[in-house]
């Protein structure tokens, strides 16, 4: 387990969501292909974790920030 992944692990529900929706928003609109893509699999992190705890998402609820909290 990598650093990330114990960070994404203790985390709570709220606070996913928001990592979520940052690392998908700055991994759709980064230039560099390395940022886009370790925001990528930042924010598949997240996902698989909140589908695992069993939590919705509702898409479009939060306002994303380029590289806010939780992206690479």
């Amino acid at each position: 387990m990598d650093y990330y992944d114990t960070k994404v692990a203790e985390a709570s529900d709220e606070e996913l969501q928001v990592w979520y929706a940052n690392t998908m928003h700055t991994g759709m609109t980064a230039l560099g292909h390395t940022k886009g893509h370790m925001n990528t699999i930042r924010a598949t992190k997240c996902m698989e974790e909140l589908s695992r705890r069993g939590v919705f998402v509702e898409f479009g609820k939060r306002k994303p920030v380029f590289n806010g909290e939780g992206c690479y």
